[in-house]
């Protein structure tokens, strides 16, 4: 099976059970893609295959990965910090490199590797030092018991904003909704006391019905949203279960796993020897700013 094939099957919607309609408009010349608000998506039409969180969860990783978004490089490099690691000298990309045959592994200024210690006299850092300084920082300052706790209570203090702001949301549609079910019905006594022949009335009562099917689809995504908006109150034991395989899957994930984690809590490291600045994802009070041993290994070793 090839690729292709595996991109279409994983964006497919139809495996949820939902039937998608007026995606594309074909005329003579070309087919043109519909913007969002014009496609057509009716719920449960079919037995649904995989559920719409699984579905949803798969559009977001693909997104992820996109090469507009991450480079295939960084997905597929063996260097847990791809991506996040920057110089602090110039600013630039650290990246991963080689040294004595491939017998360490290092990461290093991209300027200093590509256009020499003239522009940048960053040296390199060890990827064993510098992956396991940042894995245990991790642990220390967000895998802890009170931090968990602290980011349940942002996250249900986000879900409730959400929750009132999908129910304002459902609200105006609902109006919207009423108001065109209304105006077909007019249009529908209109037709029933022959004022009007239906080839007259047709084209705009199927314009209305449209937008009436388009409405009815938005305000199930709402209703939706809502209930994934439910406040669930965790436990004090299930946040000590849920620090506990954090921790684990830290340490001992598979290297992708490790890499989306890690990217979850950080957005970039900066490296000035011995500074090492941390920019959290996440808005606790954490220390910033960490200190490591600085890492020197003369240039004539590289390669």
């Amino acid at each position: 099976m090839s690729s292709n094939v595996i991109y279409y099957i994983l964006k497919n919607e139809v495996y949820t059970g939902t039937l998608v309609r007026n995606r594309k408009t074909k005329n003579q010349y070309k087919t043109n893609t519909n913007k969002a608000n014009e496609v057509v998506h009716i719920e449960n039409k079919y037995p649904a295959i995989i559920d719409k969180k699984t579905f949803l969860d798969t559009q977001n990783l693909l997104k992820e990965r996109s090469p507009k978004i991450t480079s295939p490089r960084t997905i597929s490099s063996k260097y847990l910090l791809s991506g996040l690691l920057f110089c602090g000298n110039c600013g630039s990309r650290m990246v991963g490199c080689a040294a004595k045959s491939s017998q360490y592994f290092y990461y290093a200024c991209n300027n200093y590797c590509k256009k020499g210690k003239n522009i940048c006299n960053a040296k390199l850092l060890s990827k064993n030092r510098i992956e396991t300084f940042i894995i245990n920082r991790i642990k220390a300052n967000i895998l802890t018991k009170k931090n968990l706790e602290e980011l349940v209570k942002l996250t249900n203090k986000e879900l409730i904003q959400n929750k009132t702001e999908y129910k304002n949301q459902l609200d105006v549609l609902d109006r919207q909704l009423a108001d065109l079910i209304k105006r077909c019905g007019k249009l529908y006594n209109i037709l029933e006391t022959g004022k009007l022949d239906i080839e007259y009335l047709a084209p705009r009562i199927k314009e209305l019905k449209s937008q009436i099917d388009i409405l009815k689809e938005k305000r199930m995504e709402i209703i939706e949203n809502i209930k994934t908006a439910e406040i669930k109150t965790l436990k004090s034991s299930e946040i000590k279960e849920y620090v506990s395989d954090l921790k684990n899957l830290l340490s001992n994930g598979t290297i992708i796993e490790q890499k989306s984690f890690i990217k979850s809590f950080i957005k970039r490291i900066e490296i000035n020897l011995p500074k090492v600045i941390i920019d959290y994802t996440v808005p606790l009070k954490i220390k910033k700013t960490e200190h490591l041993t600085k890492e020197v290994l003369s240039l004539e070793l590289f390669g």
